[in-house]
């Protein structure tokens, strides 16, 4: 059973990379052929972006279910962080409700109107101590994945590639994205989605170490 999910695993990591590289190449080489719509907010890209991000936070709770001892700590870490990141993903909530403004890039959507907007970064800061807390309790299993093979370094050097990239195309940091044909939202998306999907390549990555230890 377990030489079966890692196979599996193994697949999903494939077929995640493949996919997150799919995503970079349409946006890079198709860039001038795109609609400018896909790049606003509450639009395709990122609506799929916070299905990633949904789709980790299942899995995360999955695993976590499956799990025991050490392991069942360590995904209490990555799902927090996955719901987190969704929701921050839809402005908190903002998306659901009509947007404040409608300008050159899009409908744009504030969270400053929302009711319980004062809630929502205490209630971040108590989750973000509960993954600390979780980190701790993890700690040995979290040191012998950092040496091994399936620590994924590969997926968090190219996060960290899409998120020059995302940081480029908003200019910030005296980045540019003068090599892009296409508009500089839909690169900035783009990337922030390729870094999620290769998140998840991660989480998998972890799995399959849960599955041969």
């Amino acid at each position: 059973m377990e030489s079966y999910q890692y196979r599996n695993g193994q697949f999903r990591i494939i077929g995640l990379r493949c996919a997150a590289f799919a995503c970079m190449a349409t946006t890079l080489f198709f860039a001038a052929d795109l609609p400018v719509w896909i790049g606003w907010e509450n639009q395709i890209i990122e609506n799929t972006q916070a299905f990633v991000l949904l789709l980790g936070a299942f899995q995360a709770i999955w695993f976590q279910r499956e799990s025991d001892n050490d392991w069942q700590w360590l995904w209490c870490v990555a799902a927090p962080i996955w719901l987190i990141c969704f929701a921050r993903e839809l402005s908190w909530g903002a998306v659901l409700y009509p947007p404040t403004s409608i300008g050159e890039h899009g409908p744009q959507f504030s969270s400053s109107t929302l009711w319980y907007k004062p809630f929502v970064y205490p209630t971040v800061s108590v989750v973000l101590l509960f993954v600390v807390v979780s980190i701790v309790k993890a700690r040995a299993l979290v040191r012998s994945l950092i040496p091994s093979k399936y620590m994924p370094w590969t997926e968090l050097i190219f996060v960290a590639v899409c998120a020059l990239v995302s940081t480029a195309a908003e200019g910030h940091m005296g980045l540019h994205t003068s090599f892009f044909a296409g508009d500089p939202q839909i690169l900035e998306e783009s990337a922030e989605l390729c870094a999620y999907i290769l998140l998840l390549a991660a989480q998998c990555r972890v799995r399959n170490f849960q599955n041969i230890s």
